[in-house]
């Protein structure tokens, strides 16, 4: 590429971003948001560009209270990326220190990264009088499909009791059938405990598996995870 492309394609990217987190962008971007709320989209970038917006002015953090807390719900269901970390870190401490939304979505991502699964889903029905996260289109379906991908590489098998209790489902649910298809898994009903078999990779091999009176500690990843499967 000559030199005279480089500036023009370098000064394009730079127009596109002066014009994106221009504060007059503010609706189009708060659109978006809701857009995705209802739909079950997501849209990084535009959800990135609207909290640069709000940052160019404290207003904002009060008239956009709600689109923080979307855009936050929004990140959650993005996981396992680290949508949630960068996103949360461009509102100041302060504001989230305020709302009690934003604070139960932080309790949210600290619980589903450290694998408490139980407790996650507790606080989401505890908290959805007022945060009604378990209404926005894909929550609950995304968030399982994350749960299983981590109790997957995690175990070969798993007590059907205990991942029912990590997914919040029962054994009868059309969601957790649902699963039990589109993941591979078998389950096995005959043994005195029902169990479920996940199919191999590279994490799930020869795991060290310990019980123990919270739940069970698993050795992965050359470190010990706890998971609260009660």
């Amino acid at each position: 590429m000559s030199g005279n492309s480089k500036t023009t394609s370098a000064k394009n990217e730079l127009s596109f971003l002066e014009n994106h987190f221009d504060a007059d962008n503010v609706a189009d971007l708060e659109k978006s948001l809701e857009t995705q709320m209802n739909g079950g989209t997501y849209d990084f970038d535009n959800n990135l560009a609207l909290m640069k917006v709000y940052q160019t002015s404290p207003k904002f953090y009060t008239t956009g209270r709600t689109n923080l807390t979307n855009v936050l719900i929004k990140a959650l269901m993005s996981l396992p990326g680290n949508d949630f970390i960068f996103l949360s870190a461009l509102i100041p401490k302060k504001v989230i220190d305020q709302s009690k939304d934003l604070k139960v979505l932080m309790k949210l991502n600290t619980l589903l990264r450290s694998a408490d699964f139980v407790e996650f889903w507790a606080t989401v029905r505890k908290t959805d009088a007022d945060l009604k996260i378990s209404d926005v289109k894909c929550f609950e379906q995304n968030l399982r499909l994350y749960i299983a991908s981590m109790v997957r590489c995690a175990y070969r098998k798993l007590e059907i009791g205990q991942l029912l209790s990590a997914l919040d489902l029962t054994e009868a649910s059309p969601a957790f059938l649902a699963l039990v298809k589109s993941q591979g898994w078998t389950l096995d009903r005959t043994s005195a405990t029902p169990m479920v078999t996940f199919p191999a990779n590279e994490n799930n091999q020869d795991r060290e598996k310990m019980s123990t009176d919270d739940g069970m500690k698993v050795v992965f990843n050359d470190r010990i995870i706890e998971t609260l499967l009660s």
